[in-house]
């Protein structure tokens, strides 16, 4: 069941619009991924979010960068856009701005709440769900674009396989998924964590991650293998060094789009 939390609007600017809070029931899934999930949920909210901490207020700069590409190439209009783990809504921002029909899914109570506070501020109109990713709350066939910065990359192996199953039920044939940062096996940072599934690791004891729950971490075989369902399918590697040639940072950006036919 999906019921209605709440709205958000700024009613300093003649012009702005509702932004929609709205909370749906989380899916099914299995003790064990479950219970990684819900460990990952609580800390992102608890040590993350209410802390203040990744309130960004800025757009990612390659997501941008991809989307405008898809705008200028696309020969099939793109409309409704999705983008997973939404955050406090700095890519929706721009993703409403740009025109779309935008709506964005987090499973913190607390991001989504600033995210309407910032989008309704910003006059955007713009659907938020809480729920869970790999049950999303959509009809099949809905978005023409589904975005992802760094939401997806944040479980096992395991439920990302289910998650991209929703990415490709609610994208119309012939739409795309973009997604950026998808974390490396070499990151020099994977060490200060324990592998608690394939490839997936927690319980890290310094570092980036420390206060991120559960990250999945790829060779670029994962990745291929993960979006086998996709009719295309193209993985980047993108790498960061210091001034000597250390590796501070591995990860993978994909780009992969739905099959004109089932």
């Amino acid at each position: 069941p999906i019921r209605r939390s709440g709205l958000f609007a700024n009613t300093a600017m003649a012009r702005a619009r509702t932004c929609i809070l709205i909370f749906s029931m989380s899916s099914d899934a299995p003790n064990s991924v479950a219970q990684v999930q819900q460990r990952s949920a609580e800390r992102w909210e608890q040590s993350v979010y209410a802390l203040g901490l990744q309130v960004n207020q800025w757009p990612f700069s390659d997501l941008v960068a991809g989307v405008m590409r898809e705008l200028r190439t696309q020969s099939l209009p793109l409309r409704r856009v999705l983008e997973v783990g939404c955050g406090v809504g700095n890519n929706l921002w721009f993703l409403a701005t740009a025109g779309f029909d935008c709506a964005g899914i987090d499973q913190s109570a607390t991001a989504l709440a600033l995210a309407g506070q910032f989008l309704g501020e910003r006059g955007c109109a713009v659907e938020l769900v809480q729920g869970d990713l790999g049950a999303l709350p959509w009809p099949d066939q809905h978005f023409d674009l589904v975005v992802d910065r760094a939401a997806v990359t944040c479980n096992t192996h395991e439920r990302i396989h289910a998650i991209l199953e929703q990415v490709q039920r609610v994208l119309r044939p012939g739409g795309i998924y973009l997604g950026y940062t998808y974390y490396g096996m070499a990151h020099p940072e994977r060490v200060y964590g324990r592998e608690v599934s394939y490839r997936s690791y927690d319980h890290f004891s310094s570092g980036r991650f420390a206060k991120a729950g559960v990250i999945g971490f790829f060779e670029a075989d994962d990745l291929t293998r993960l979006f086998a369902r996709f009719a295309q399918v193209q993985v980047s590697r993108v790498c960061q060094y210091d001034a000597a040639g250390v590796l501070l940072a591995e990860e993978y950006h994909v780009r992969a789009v739905r099959a004109l036919t089932r």
